[in-house]
């Protein structure tokens, strides 16, 4: 089996005041630092054996 492609994806979500609400300090920081929204990459891995793919964040 090898790796036959790898494919990123960006989510933005925005909204329309500051994210609040996270337990613990760290995640509250960056909830402020960002203030309105949200970025996640994820990432598709494609394996050259038919139809097997992992997916990672």
């Amino acid at each position: 089996m090898r790796i036959a492609d790898v494919i990123t994806y960006v989510a933005k979500a925005y909204v329309g005041k500051p994210v609040t609400g996270f337990r613990g300090g760290f995640y509250e920081d960056v909830a402020s630092k960002i203030s309105h929204g949200f970025t996640a990459v994820y990432v598709k891995v494609v394996t050259d054996e038919g139809g097997l793919v992992g997916w990672g964040g």
